[in-house]
C-alpha cells in the first residue's frame, strides 16, 4: 500500500457541471470516519451529528455499537 494520501490519485477538480452529480450516503452505513472527506477533491462532504428525525428512522442494528 502506498503512503501516499488516498486523494492523490483523483482529479483536483469535478468534471461534471454543478448540481449533476449528488452524492448520497446511507446514514444507515456510514461509520463517521470521514474518508469521504479526506478523498472529496472538491469539498463536498463533511461530517456531523445525525438529525434527531433521520437517527430516528435507522434500522435498530444500525443504533447499536460495533
Amino acid at each position: 500500500m502506498s503512503d501516499a494520501p488516498r486523494s492523490a490519485n483523483l482529479p483536483d477538480t469535478c468534471s461534471q457541471p454543478a448540481g449533476k452529480l449528488r452524492p448520497v450516503v446511507d446514514p444507515a452505513k456510514c461509520e463517521a470516519k470521514a474518508d469521504c472527506v479526506a478523498v472529496c477533491p472538491v469539498a463536498v462532504f463533511r461530517v456531523e451529528r445525525i438529525r434527531p428525525e433521520v437517527f430516528r428512522r435507522l434500522p435498530a442494528t444500525a443504533n447499536s455499537p460495533h
